[in-house]
């Protein structure tokens, strides 16, 4: 994610169907994350940050949680739900 203070995490599942086209919208647009799969070593972050359901989608703002989204939001609703936080890091960065 652009600016320096934001950090999109995003937690997923090799079987969730909604992950996969979740992880395919933020490539398309060119978006910087950290995926954690659930399956395979990232339970104990998703615990951390109290993960329920997959995909989750965080957005983090000097490491302090601004924004907390579960599901997959569908095509092309993706960079609308993350606007606000593109802008604000296209102005510090």
């Amino acid at each position: 994610m652009s600016g320096q203070d934001l950090q999109l995490l995003v937690f997923t599942s090799p079987y969730c169907a909604g992950c996969k086209k979740l992880i395919k919208d933020l490539n398309r647009l060119n978006l910087e994350y950290k995926e954690y799969d659930v399956e395979n070593g990232g339970m104990h972050i998703a615990n951390y940050y109290g993960v329920r359901g997959l995909p989750t989608l965080i957005v983090l703002e000097k490491n302090e949680v601004k924004f907390y989204y579960v599901g997959y939001p569908g095509k092309g609703k993706v960079e609308k739900i993350l606007n606000p936080f593109l802008a604000k890091g296209n102005k510090n960065g």
